[in-house]
């Protein structure tokens, strides 16, 4: 679907069109968000207090919804299926519920 950063490192950005670099950078994007999800969750789970747990969960949340907000653009320039986008929606949209249930039975 997406071409990784560590993957496309080697190749030169000069010999790219326009039209790949742009999904190149959309790719990077995304990859960036969802990683952000993954690195917020597991800090907020190391954190004691419940305010500063809750402060990670709800930038997972913020990450998540930067993430689904990607997979629209991606499918706007058709760069993925309806399905693809529907079923990354799907999930993105649980993943925001939980993390703000999370937060919320950590509000003091």
């Amino acid at each position: 679907m997406f071409i990784s950063s560590r993957s496309s490192s080697s190749i030169s950005r000069t010999t790219w069109s326009k039209t790949s670099l742009r999904a190149w950078n959309l790719a990077d994007q995304l990859s960036r968000a969802s990683l952000s999800i993954v690195n917020n969750i597991a800090e907020g789970a190391g954190k004691f207090s419940k305010g500063d747990k809750r402060r990670y969960y709800l930038s997972a949340a913020g990450s998540s919804t930067e993430s689904a907000a990607m997979l629209d653009v991606c499918l706007r320039r058709r760069l993925i299926t309806d399905d693809v986008h529907r079923r990354g929606k799907q999930q993105l949209d649980r993943i925001v519920a939980m993390l703000v249930a999370l937060a919320k039975s950590l509000q003091g």
